[in-house]
């Protein structure tokens, strides 16, 4: 126990009893003196002053103690650290205190410190031989499935039976090996059923990419081009640019693609293995591959065969169209339905001043508010819808005011009908003429 002027009036050890933890101030010796608090010394009437003991930093934090505190110091006594802790008392001027050397206050603390390190190290020890039997159970089978996703990716053989020790049981493991295998399985014939649509295609499917170089051709694209198979295709085509019938269109193209996204109808000219030229309908869109490289996929549809019908049927049309010119008859065509013109020949334009191409054929040709009261459309098929053959009658045409033998036939392809009329008085004039014709013969 501490005074208010830091001397120790109680210790165990009687030592240290009545000696003062700092040098007293004179104002404390005065008063010590004067009442004569610790006696005097033994054999004399002087009053006992306590000797210094040099902590006056402890001494200055007791005694300005305000409530309990601890406080660590070096003591020069044994010149070692010490953990005190100390509380002032209510009705005295004076500080309870208690005194360790810090080893000794540590002690308990560090014993427990070093009880858990122990158990922190057997836990440990225990944790890791369960995490590597653990590991072991866990890795084995997920190493397995790893190992069989490479297979499968390399496009190798796969069959349940591969992964059937990860799939026995019923753990999460074993779970995940049966969906892998289900998935896997579905995979394939997913795969199988694309490869079927792909070379059954009547179509040519193919992938290139920017450079030209092809990633992907299906069967029909080989027989396309002269070749007998998709692997021929791939060892005789380095290049699609080569199959061109002018590879400076495909910059062009490819830069239609790339500005728009894709190309749908585009009609191209190409040439087959044997130099022969075919056209080709592109359909073609751009897109990247799962490393990220732009490539370009589609359809090629030979058109060549379509082409050369076409043609024929542009000759056939314009030699149609001439003969139906050079004849001296107003002849026209007409939608069955709507009764639009569509065809005037050129005696029938300059019959009635212009082309009437797209009107409709009651109101211009004879000036009605609706179909003709005698139009044959209705007598061109039978109830079964099929041709009859050709109709022919007399009648006035109230706007030229001329009497005409006309005739409709309805084509068996298309629904229009075809109708021509012959002026009566230019028939009668010329059957005239060929009678005259005729006697002068005889």
């Amino acid at each position: 126990m501490v005074d208010q002027d830091g001397v120790i009036i109680a210790h165990p050890n009687r030592e240290l009893l009545y000696h003062s933890l700092r040098e007293l101030s004179p104002e404390a010796v005065s008063t010590i003196s004067s009442t004569i608090r610790f006696g005097t010394i033994k054999g004399t009437k002087k009053p006992f002053i306590p000797k210094n003991l040099g902590m006056d930093q402890l001494a200055a934090r007791i005694t300005s103690a305000q409530g309990p505190s601890t406080f660590r110091y070096s003591s020069p006594l044994d010149h070692r650290y010490h953990v005190i802790g100390y509380s002032s008392l209510k009705k005295h001027p004076w500080t309870v205190v208690v005194d360790l050397p810090e080893a000794q206050f540590l002690a308990p603390l560090n014993r427990m410190k070093t009880v858990a390190y122990i158990s922190i190290g057997l836990v440990a020890v225990i944790t890791m031989i369960i995490s590597i039997l653990l590991a072991r159970s866990i890795t084995r089978p997920v190493r397995h499935l790893t190992e069989i996703s490479v297979d499968v990716k390399s496009d190798l053989p796969f069959n349940p039976s591969d992964i059937e020790d990860v799939t026995t049981g019923h753990d999460e493991i074993a779970h995940l090996g049966r969906v892998f295998s289900g998935m896997v399985l579905s995979l394939r014939e997913s795969e199988e059923k694309y490869r079927e649509l792909m070379e059954n295609a009547v179509m040519g499917v193919y992938q290139v990419t920017k450079e030209g170089k092809f990633i992907l051709v299906n069967q029909r694209m080989a027989d396309i081009f002269g070749h007998a198979s998709s692997q021929a295709f791939y060892r005789d085509v380095d290049n699609i640019a080569k199959l061109y019938a002018h590879p400076e269109e495909r910059p062009k193209i490819l830069k239609e693609i790339d500005d728009k996204g894709f190309v749908t109808g585009k009609e191209v000219r190409f040439r087959r293995k044997d130099e022969k030229s075919l056209w080709i309908r592109l359909n073609t869109r751009v897109t990247t591959n799962s490393d990220g490289v732009i490539i370009y996929e589609g359809l090629m549809e030979d058109i060549t065969e379509r082409k050369r019908t076409e043609k024929a049927l542009q000759t056939s049309h314009k030699r149609f169209l001439t003969v139906l010119d050079g004849i001296d008859a107003t002849i026209y065509v007409s939608d069955m339905e709507t009764h639009e013109i569509l065809f005037m020949n050129k005696y029938m334009i300059e019959s009635f001043g212009r082309d009437m191409t797209g009107e409709t054929c009651w109101d211009v040709f004879r000036g009605e508010s609706g179909p003709c009261p005698h139009c044959t459309n209705d007598q061109l098929i039978d109830k079964n819808g099929k041709t009859t053959g050709v109709c022919v009658w007399q009648d006035k045409n109230p706007i030229t005011g001329k009497w005409y033998i006309k005739g409709s036939v309805k084509n068996n392809l298309v629904e229009f009908v075809l109708k021509f009329a012959v002026d009566l008085i230019d028939l009668i004039d010329q059957n005239r003429r060929n009678s005259e014709l005729f006697r002068g013969l005889l």
